[in-house]
């Protein structure tokens, strides 16, 4: 476990309680206004609650089955137990409206940033883990990401906290730690397990280079741990096969993509699927999505600026800067490395689909590398105490904070509006209006699927969920 010492990330001096007061702040903004911004409760959210709440109250899933490691949701998706089960702990305590559902998912963002910025401290020191969890609390990316409830966000601290564990002191309770963290973002979301199969080499390469041994000695542990969780997949996906038939039919390999999904028809060659996945690529590097609007679906994203915030933007130019430089330490280009491979690691199971690009979402176990990158890099550009470096840093950093103000502006006022649609908000005000006979009327005519139904009956018409089952049957 990371020792007392090392959450200790601040000195004594001034201007770093004042950081801590902007950190803290920050960090409650994630907790407000959960059910307004975005306003509303998508269908895959109240998919999702439906299964918990049934849990809840009877210990089974919706459908009356003993919870399975994922369980059927919409459109040939899923809900994953461990998002089931931890949800349901947490809804129990904190309440099971929209609020406290969302809820899981700005305390999942808290704990990533705290691991954050544990690895930030040891690679950069106390600057460098301050400005990672600010670049993280403010991300746009990230900010949007972690106030739904919904499946993804639950990767990030996994993921985190394996790396935290993975380079922390090298003894057999961080390798297990860190194999069951990974083990669990694997279970987690469908992409991330194509993503670790990339991540935990380039994780092993950084630690120990070619001394296979010595990673044997210290990771053996772990590595049955992660073994043992990735066998129960395989043994899970060959018991119940049609769990794998979304992911399938996404895939870019997919016959039915290049028979019937694809405008215009085209044979499924090798050199086509290729061109596919490298413009998949390309697509989360265009100017729009990164600078500009970002993912166009305002589910994913507000459209208000790029994905990435100004704080990033300036971090990465230094970060291609230092690795082109031959005086920067090589320690730092190994991170630089290490975090440039982790955040492609992220991008490439979302680009082996055909769906959506780029998509905010199946890239998620890209994002958190993205503060690490640039907090790093400005802390190790400022410390060269060139006065033009620093001063550009210095301008960038006041021009990223009033972007970022603008930023929440425009989530907490504007987002709200143009993103009514996307969440079911009419459904939801009918139902704070108690106009239940409308609400039900609005879900009909959307042609709702049980699951949400249910969670609407069960959370604003005070059902259980066999009442509710029996509702819908009837």
């Amino acid at each position: 476990m990371p020792s007392y010492k090392e959450i200790q990330w601040y000195n004594r001096s001034w201007w770093e309680y004042v950081g801590i007061i902007i950190l803290v702040s920050f960090t409650i903004l994630h907790f407000l206004y959960l059910s307004t911004a975005p306003s509303g409760f998508y269908v895959d959210e109240a998919a999702g609650a439906a299964h918990v709440l049934c849990l809840q109250q009877t210990g089974l899933d919706f459908f009356g089955n003993t919870l399975q490691l994922f369980t059927p949701a919409l459109g040939g998706g899923y809900t994953t137990a461990v998002f089931a089960t931890f949800q349901s702990v947490w809804t129990s305590i904190v309440g099971t409206d929209i609020d406290g559902f969302r809820s899981f998912s700005a305390f999942l963002s808290v704990i990533s940033m705290l691991g954050l910025g544990i690895i930030a401290k040891r690679w950069g020191g106390n600057t460098a883990a301050f400005l990672t969890m600010i670049f993280w609390s403010v991300s746009p990316w990230a900010f949007l990401a972690t106030r739904i409830a919904w499946d993804p966000p639950l990767i990030l601290p996994f993921l985190i906290w394996g790396i935290v564990f993975a380079t922390g002191e090298k003894n057999i309770k961080n390798s297990i730690l860190s194999g069951l963290s990974f083990g669990l973002a694997l279970i987690s979301y469908p992409p991330t397990k194509i993503q670790l199969f990339i991540l935990i080499p380039l994780l092993l390469w950084f630690c120990y280079g070619s001394n296979i041994k010595k990673m044997i000695r210290e990771q053996w542990s772990g590595g049955v741990v992660f073994l043992a969780m990735s066998l129960g997949l395989v043994w899970f996906y060959m018991t119940y096969p049609e769990s794998l038939a979304r992911s399938q039919m996404l895939s870019i390999f997919a016959d039915v993509y290049w028979e019937h999904f694809r405008n215009p028809p085209a044979e499924e060659t090798v050199g086509a699927v290729l061109q596919l996945f490298f413009t998949n690529l390309s697509s989360y590097f265009s100017w729009e999505y990164l600078f500009l609007s970002g993912d166009s679906n305002l589910r994913h994203f507000t459209g208000f600026m790029g994905m990435l915030s100004g704080f990033e933007i300036i971090g990465l130019f230094f970060a291609f800067f230092l690795l082109s430089l031959k005086k920067t330490a090589r320690s730092h280009k190994k991170i630089l490395v290490l975090l440039l491979g982790l955040f492609f690691s992220g991008l490439i199971p979302a680009a082996l689909t055909w769906e959506g690009n780029p998509h905010a979402l199946r890239s998620i176990g890209a994002l958190p590398f993205v503060s690490l990158i640039a907090s790093l890099s400005i802390v190790w550009s400022w410390q060269w105490g060139n006065r033009y470096v620093q001063n550009i840093i210095v301008i960038g950093m006041i021009l990223s904070s009033i972007w970022s103000v603008l930023f929440f502006y425009d989530f907490f006022t504007q987002y709200p509006k143009r993103s009514e649609a996307y969440f079911e908000n009419d459904v939801v005000q009918e139902y704070y209006q108690n106009n239940i006979s409308k609400a039900r009327f609005l879900m009909d005519q959307k042609k709702y699927d049980d699951l949400p139904k249910a969670f609407f009956l069960m959370q604003f018409e005070r059902k259980t969920c066999e009442q509710a089952k029996d509702l819908l049957q009837n």
